[in-house]
């Protein structure tokens, strides 16, 4: 590169600075919602279950199946209900999902 190459290249850096600090007026105006694909709830199917506690009120212990029973079945967890209910889970048993 000649010397007017570089002269041309340092006056471009120079200019571009100076464009980037210069103050725009700033015209956008802020996003609005309108997002199409929003769906409404759904209508509920059926009937709650009554017993559902609070989410502050669940007491929650998580069961994986492959460590907590040999047979890897729910009827080792039935079998050891009563274990489950004396560390003090009064709510809810997580069932974690098996895969082969």
């Amino acid at each position: 590169m000649n010397n007017s190459g570089i002269r041309y290249f340092w006056m471009f850096v120079f200019l571009l600075a100076i464009s980037s600090c210069a103050k725009k007026e700033e015209t956008t105006k802020p996003p609005v919602s309108t997002n199409e694909f929003i769906l409404p709830d759904p209508p509920q199917y059926g009937s709650p279950f009554p017993d559902i506690p609070a989410t502050e009120d669940i007491v929650m212990y998580e069961v994986n199946l492959r460590a907590f029973s040999p047979k890897v079945g729910i009827q080792g967890v039935i079998n050891k209900l009563e274990h489950i209910k004396s560390l003090d889970v009064k709510n809810v048993i997580w069932l974690m999902p098996v895969f082969r």
